[in-house]
């Protein structure tokens, strides 16, 4: 019998963060106002330590971009942060930062490549949801801790 090679699983962080938004959003019966904020948070925060307990022990993400790599993970890291401290995230964030820096090669052209998936390859590749682009963007807002001026995160619908 032959056995698939373990696969780095698909990132949760674009599932669990519209959790919370849902529970702004979403005008409950009066009597359940008081906890219905807190309920969705809650959910979506378990849902992100169960994650990062996994990650653990589960291959890592290879891609480093924003739509479902190390980039994106990061950005939606820091804002369930913004949202509710926590030591667990605290740890999620700083290994996703050191995971980024670790596949830094100075001798590539955008300092990282991406790899394809099935076919070996890995390209230079600078686009903004897939490349370099996005990935330098989400560690230029941990390293100054500063929102961004553009809006850049507005096409991730994590805010």
């Amino acid at each position: 019998m032959k056995t698939e090679p373990a696969r780095a699983p698909r990132p949760l962080h674009g599932r669990v963060r519209p959790s919370p938004l849902a529970g702004r959003a979403h005008t409950p019966p009066r009597r359940l106002r008081p906890r219905w904020r807190h309920l969705w948070t809650d959910t979506a925060h378990a849902a992100l330590r169960a994650t990062a307990a996994r990650s653990r022990t589960a291959p890592e993400m290879s891609q480093p971009g924003l739509c479902h790599g190390l980039g994106g993970l990061l950005v939606a890291l820091e804002a369930f942060r913004e949202e509710r401290a926590s030591d667990v995230l605290d740890e999620a964030i700083e290994t996703t930062v050191q995971n980024i820096i670790r596949r830094h090669r100075p001798a590539d052209p955008f300092g990282f490549t991406v790899p394809q998936e099935g076919s070996g390859l890995r390209l230079d590749h600078p686009g903004f949801l897939d490349g370099v682009t996005g990935m330098l963007l989400a560690l230029w807002r941990y390293a100054t801790n500063e929102p961004p001026r553009s809006g850049w995160e507005a096409a991730l619908l994590l805010s």
